[in-house]
């Protein structure tokens, strides 16, 4: 981790113009870890810098959810039984994280469908209404 937030510091990779998003399972205060490298190569502030404004992400355990449906159409019961069937068709092992995954791209999708109008550049994003 500290190795990724130095070099990240070093290439000025740092809010506004970008935004880290970490996984939370790290130790409490895992940046104040001082590894041997790390003194010749950013301190603790260049670490902040990094960490500004970043997203810390965790998984939590799918709860029953009385049939709701979610934005990709689907509820849990549905979602579970979709990954099921794809499974299937591929050489791919059981995973806890595989809702976590799911989640974060739909998260992103639907983000990315948010800012379209309001990216400078001539990107074009494809809806996602529908996409499984």
């Amino acid at each position: 981790g500290n190795e990724v937030l130095c070099e990240a510091a070093n290439r000025s990779l740092t809010y506004p113009r970008y935004v880290w998003i970490i996984y939370g399972w790290y130790a409490d205060e895992w940046w104040k870890a001082n590894e041997p490298e790390d003194n010749n190569r950013c301190s603790l502030h260049d670490k902040l810098r990094v960490l500004d404004r970043s997203l810390i992400i965790q998984h939590h355990p799918v709860a029953h959810d009385g049939g709701q449906v979610t934005a990709s159409g689907y509820n849990i019961s549905q979602y579970y039984e979709f990954y099921h069937q794809t499974q299937m068709f591929g050489n791919y092992s059981d995973t806890a994280a595989h809702t976590f995954a799911y989640d974060a791209i739909w998260a992103l999708a639907l983000a990315l469908n948010k800012t379209e109008g309001q990216m400078k550049s001539n990107i074009s994003i494809p809806d996602c209404q529908g996409l499984q």
